[in-house]
């Protein structure tokens, strides 16, 4: 994996009405001139839903060229429509997927640096805004396609043409698919799902999650 990943946006997302009745924040467009990044994301990128979108442990939402690809290869009548920006993300990369984005990597993005905080964990409006019903669970069973979300470490001015550089990779190497692996896998190594669910750069609502699921594997309910 490169230092320097190419990348396109930002994407900024407004107030839309979503086919089957909901608003959401979910549509995005390319914004090409300076934006203000801050602790809980882009300036005017709308958030309707705030108790499970933004906030500082999800300022940033980045996607993938590799799950474009991914996902034109299961619907490929779609593939025309997946192109970066369609999947609600805020930045696009090239070059990496979830396999090498790892918990606690640092990127310098024009003047912000983000650090990986968490797998994005789609919900529905991802399916209703693709018109793509089994897009969310098909993600969930599988732990790969719907990208990371980043905190900001330190806030700064962004645009579409500054450089996207991996600055500090955590030498815990906790990737993205690993964690999903801990979470949908029957039977995971309790050992591995106890470290991660302690992991400090991990969101708390991942460790939470991690730590539910412990505790259920090590008093099974008979």
């Amino acid at each position: 994996m490169n230092d320097h990943l190419p990348w396109s946006g930002p994407f900024i997302g407004a107030r839309t009405l979503l086919p089957e009745g909901h608003f959401s924040g979910i549509v995005k467009h390319a914004v090409t001139g300076p934006v203000w990044l801050g602790a809980t994301g882009f300036t005017a990128d709308v958030q309707v839903d705030r108790r499970v979108h933004g906030g500082p442990e999800r300022a940033v939402c980045v996607f993938t060229v590799a799950g474009y690809r991914h996902w034109a290869a299961i619907y490929p009548r779609r593939a025309a429509d997946f192109v970066p920006g369609a999947f609600g993300e805020n930045l696009c990369c090239a070059d990496i997927d979830e396999s090498e984005a790892c918990i606690g990597d640092r990127w310098r993005l024009g003047a912000a640096v983000l650090e990986i905080s968490q797998p994005r964990n789609p919900c529905w409006k991802l399916s209703q805004h693709l018109e793509l019903p089994d897009l969310s669970k098909r993600i969930v069973r599988t732990g790969y396609g719907a990208g990371w979300l980043c905190r900001v470490i330190q806030p700064g001015w962004v645009q579409a043409d500054d450089g996207l550089s991996i600055v500090e990779r955590h030498p815990a190497r906790l990737a993205i698919t690993r964690l999903w692996a801990l979470t949908i896998t029957d039977g995971p190594d309790r050992a591995e799902l106890a470290k991660a669910a302690g992991f400090a750069a991990l969101a708390p609502a991942w460790r939470n999650r991690l730590q539910s699921r412990l505790r259920l594997l090590s008093h099974p309910v008979r």
